[in-house]
């Protein structure tokens, strides 16, 4: 559920991600949509690489974004 949330298209995260892209912005979510599966794909290549996980400091800052908003302690 969490990986569905990361900000990056075309994951659901990057709807929640344009609702506060200003007015008159809207290049960013055309460039987004274009380039968010390439971005998802060396993340997830470069997760492997890294001595440390990436994906996980994502999850951890989506997970701490969410418990702020909703006051849950995970």
């Amino acid at each position: 559920m969490i990986f569905n949330l990361l900000p990056i298209p075309p994951l659901d995260g990057s709807k929640i991600f344009y609702a506060f892209v200003p007015k008159g912005r809207e290049d960013i979510i055309y460039k987004l949509e274009q380039k968010g599966p390439m971005i998802l794909i060396f993340l997830i290549v470069i997760d492997t690489f890294l001595p440390f996980s990436l994906l996980d400091q994502l999850f951890l800052w989506v997970t701490n974004f969410i418990s702020h908003i909703f006051g849950i302690i995970i």
